[in-house]
């Protein structure tokens, strides 16, 4: 005992901490293999320690966080329901996350000027590990129990896993993982994004969105493959590449439909793919100094180049099918943004749609 009072304070501090995060790791490693994986129907909230089988009708009445190794499977035909307000146990002390009201001022912190705040008291978040939900033709759905408002529920963020066949409605932001794959869903009455990403590859594919307030998917950090989604008409824009800085983005074979508004907005100057895609309604919005190859699209709309002051060279465009088989002619009425120092060209163009 003599020998233990002697150690220096820090070094006790130092070891105590080891030892609580060897035992909280022992905890979030093999507690989940301990237990029994444990069938849920019914009310549900706070943190999970266990592997869960979600069946019948699961209600979310609090936050809910999973352990990072815990498995959370949803069987066809559940309907998951987040109760818009009453959070039972509120797992979200952040300041700025407890606000509540409207924001009547300038943007803070995402939330812009007529926007609620996030009021985390009140509010919900579902944070889940590994997820495996998939419909196999008797579609899962996660709504809110509200009355449809796309800031019935804070946060859904799901790090792993597959969703297939499900219908999710009136969230403000879905935040999905490295190598979430997300399947022939729907996303509707979306607050922030109906999809963020912002690691990884995620795959998106086959998916409807519709009815959004603010970007249908923003991409940080991450290279995902979007592919063959449909992207509907809603108060917001479709895609929003805010950076890349692992690898290259891939926008492959789908369907724009956004009157008013741009179906993808460049903000890097990364390697990305877009190709194949249809383009009806929607703008595209590109920097003027990028590397996006533009190749093989049905281009209904502009493409209009921002900061083309800081910009001099030249842009060409790949060949794609605009509707009009001069050159010339979609310079002057497709492109906005050229100057004397900024030109843009187009070679060539194709004379039909592509397949």
């Amino acid at each position: 005992m003599k020998k233990f009072r002697k150690i220096h304070w820090f070094f006790k501090t130092i070891g105590l901490f080891i030892f609580i995060s060897l035992f909280w790791y022992l905890i979030i490693v093999f507690l989940p293999e301990i237990l029994p994986t444990q069938i849920v129907t019914g009310e549900i909230r706070g943190i999970i320690f266990q592997n869960q089988v979600w069946k019948k009708e699961i209600i979310i009445s609090g936050d809910l966080i999973t352990l990072p190794n815990v498995k959370v499977i949803i069987e066809p035909g559940t309907k998951v329901v987040i109760n818009k307000s009453g959070d039972k146990n509120n797992l979200d002390v952040l300041p700025w996350h407890l606000k509540n009201g409207i924001n009547t001022g300038l943007e803070e912190r995402g939330i812009l000027k007529g926007e609620p705040f996030w009021d985390e008291k009140e509010k919900i978040m579902v944070l889940i590990s590994n997820i495996y939900a998939k419909g196999e033709g008797d579609r899962i759905t996660m709504m809110s129990s509200g009355d449809g408002s796309p800031y019935d529920v804070n946060l859904i963020k799901i790090w792993n896993g597959e969703i297939s066949e499900a219908n999710f409605s009136n969230y403000r932001r879905l935040e999905v993982g490295r190598n979430v794959i997300i399947k022939n869903s729907s996303f509707e009455n979306t607050g922030d994004c109906s999809i963020c990403i912002s690691s990884g590859n995620p795959l998106i594919e086959g998916n409807i969105f519709k009815k959004n307030k603010k970007n249908y998917i923003n991409i940080s950090n991450s290279s995902p493959l979007i592919k063959k989604n449909k992207f509907l008409e809603g108060e917001g824009d479709g895609i929003l590449i805010e950076s890349s800085r692992n690898g290259a983005v891939r926008i492959f074979e789908n369907q724009f439909q956004i009157p008013s508004k741009k179906s993808i907005i460049v903000q890097a100057d990364l390697p990305i793919y877009i190709s194949e895609n249809d383009f009806g309604l929607g703008d595209i919005e590109l920097p003027c100094r990028n590397q996006v190859r533009l190749i093989n699209n049905i281009i209904s709309g502009k493409i209009i180049f921002k900061n083309v002051g800081t910009c001099s060279g030249e842009y060409k465009i790949l060949e794609n099918y605009w509707e009009i088989l001069n050159s010339e002619s979609i310079l002057n009425a497709r492109i906005q943004g050229v100057t004397d120092k900024f030109k843009v060209e187009i070679p060539r163009i194709l004379k039909n749609p592509p397949e």
